[in-house]
């Protein structure tokens, strides 16, 4: 998420948490997991199979600044999801990652407060290159909430990833056609009487889920942004 934002939403323990799949357990559960993953029955079903599904990585980071020249990330989470281009809908949450890194310096007071995160925290955390390389070692395209910040970041930090299609939850969906006002995250959600938890970066790309699974026309409208990309690379290959 776009280092700044949380700054008129502070990290809170006591708000609702966000309904993925129609079963808060789940939700609760992560929400005190702090990133393990292991103690969460995967799959996660959003829907009954298609049967052509393919795989999608929906990604958001903490950084410890805005310039990414100078400026790294401190926590990096992501899901795996798998979707049916042909029904253009999400089918299930595969895999969940959570992980830290310590920047050369200490954070700015400006930092903790926004992002919630503790020089503590990161204390002797390191991102495994190894891991996350496996972790995203299958193809397909990688989504976030705010592109222009997450994708140089995450490129610079794991430069593998310089080789996949990004799509961007602000600008690949045109959200005031579907009767919205504001297209923030926090916005879209409130639309449907929920609070976002801005606990861990995971719990984001949770609720990136939520709201497109809630507006499905929000999900096809991506599907055909990477249709689009893909025959216009058929089309430049002839």
């Amino acid at each position: 998420m776009k280092f700044g934002m949380r700054s008129l939403r502070r990290p809170q323990r006591d708000i609702d948490l966000i309904n993925v799949t129609s079963n808060r357990t789940h939700m609760r559960l992560l929400e005190s997991l702090s990133g393990n993953k292991h103690l969460i029955n995967w799959p996660i079903s959003l829907c009954a199979p298609i049967g052509d599904e393919l795989i999608m990585y929906i990604v958001d980071s903490e950084t410890n600044g805005i310039h990414v020249n100078v400026c790294d990330i401190i926590e990096l989470g992501a899901l795996k999801i798998r979707y049916s281009p042909s029904a253009q809908r999400l089918t299930s949450i595969e895999d969940m990652l959570s992980c830290y890194e310590a920047p050369l310096k200490p954070l700015s007071d400006d930092v903790v407060e926004i992002t919630g995160i503790s020089n503590e925290m990161l204390t002797g955390r390191m991102f495994n290159n190894e891991e996350v390389a496996q972790w995203f070692v299958e193809p397909g395209a990688i989504l976030c909430n705010s592109k222009k910040h997450e994708q140089a970041f995450i490129e610079k930090r794991f430069p593998a990833l310089c080789r996949r299609e990004w799509l961007c939850l602000q600008e690949d969906v045109t959200w005031v056609n579907f009767g919205y006002r504001r297209i923030s995250l926090s916005a879209l959600l409130a639309e449907y009487g929920w609070h976002l938890s801005h606990i861990f970066t995971y719990m984001d790309c949770f609720a990136i889920v939520f709201l497109l699974t809630s507006q499905p026309r929000a999900f096809e409208a991506l599907c055909d942004t990477l249709n689009y990309a893909h025959q216009h690379q058929i089309e430049n290959s002839i």
